[in-house]
């Protein structure tokens, strides 16, 4: 049932120069910064796109995804988090991006279907809500699809030119999260590392659906690509073609080859881990590393749905066992958030 979990707030939409091509529109800043007493509180927040919570520069909560694949038009969940304020200045920053609400989606790749923008209604009762008076800016995301990828500059992470945001009325009901929320459930390392052409091609062991963390940035200005694949072919090499959708209609197939790209901001200890995307792989293409690639510089995050495993099977034959294992990874390659055919789709 529909509720109203939000008092005064607003909805918010970005206000943006162009509507940039999919795979190439930023994530966004929205912002405010209001005083409080220190409190303990409930922040609550939805989006149209994707969204990531900050309060006072702590992300809030640890699910991921949020606030999930709904239809939009009629209904948008919305989450809830305990928080601690601050005495004196605080401030609320979300960060907003395409996800199901206008990225890419379904086997032909369109853009656009539930909107043209993206926005955010979110609201500490009694002390903030979303409004005309909050402000955003492009983010140092620079690119962010769900599907296609994602790709950061972080040496613009600091670098914010903020705007007004627009007030819009929105129709959809706000209504409680109807699934086990998502998140990042394992980590993985790799299992090989090897060099091709300049390029490492890690394996994973493990075909899993999420995204890949990389530790180890390289200098200022070093720019790495990461290439997710299911697949090496017998060169060694990844191979996506299964991943290209071809009709009799079309001059050229759509190829969806899950690539995502870093610039390195020369900061000792600074990583990469994008999480406005998901991909299904077992294999990564590292291009653009400086030095050589080792098991400690990578990794695979495992993200889906955070369901109870209800049981176990194991058997004396281990080909049952190997089954059902492949079974387990199947279902949870698959249920990140809404049931999908497969991990990379």
């Amino acid at each position: 049932m529909p509720t109203k979990p939000f008092t005064a707030a607003k909805w918010i939409r970005v206000v943006e120069p162009e509507l940039r091509p999919k795979g190439e529109r930023p994530a966004y800043w929205v912002s405010s910064e209001f005083d409080a007493e220190a409190a303990s509180s409930v922040l609550r927040v939805s989006a149209q796109g994707l969204y990531q919570a900050y309060l006072n520069g702590v992300r809030v909560g640890d699910e991921e995804l949020t606030p999930g694949s709904t239809q939009y038009r009629k209904r948008i969940q919305f989450q809830s988090y305990e928080v601690e304020l601050k005495a004196g200045s605080n401030r609320l920053e979300i960060l907003v991006a395409d996800g199901w609400f206008r990225g890419a989606a379904d086997v032909m790749r369109a853009d656009l279907q539930f909107g043209d923008h993206v926005a955010v209604i979110a609201e500490i009762s009694g002390v903030i809500h979303t409004d005309e008076s909050w402000q955003s800016a492009p983010s140092h995301i620079q690119g962010a699809d769900l599907f296609l990828g994602q790709s950061e500059d972080r040496r613009l992470i600091n670098l914010r030119e903020w705007t007004p945001v627009q007030v819009i009325e929105v129709g959809a009901d706000l209504v409680q999260p109807i699934a086990p929320p998502v998140r990042r459930i394992e980590e993985l390392k790799p299992k090989r590392i090897n060099k091709l052409d300049g390029a490492f091609i890690v394996d994973f062991g493990q075909n899993v659906n999420g995204w890949t963390r990389l530790n180890s940035l390289g200098p200022a200005g070093t720019k790495v690509t990461l290439t997710h694949a299911e697949f090496v072919g017998a060169d060694g090499n990844i191979d996506t073609s299964h991943l290209d959708a071809q009709f009799p209609f079309m001059p050229e197939p759509i190829r969806d080859h899950q690539i995502d790209s870093v610039i390195s901001a020369g900061i000792e200890g600074d990583f990469f881990e994008p999480m406005f995307t998901t991909h299904g792989f077992q294999y990564v293409r590292v291009d653009g590393f400086v030095g050589e690639l080792s098991e400690k510089d990578i990794a695979a995050i495992v993200v889906h749905s955070d369901l109870r495993k209800l049981g176990t099977f194991t058997s004396s034959d281990r080909r049952l066992t190997w089954l059902h294992e492949a079974a387990d990874w199947t279902f949870r390659g698959n249920a990140c958030d809404v049931p999908t055919d497969c991990p990379t789709r």
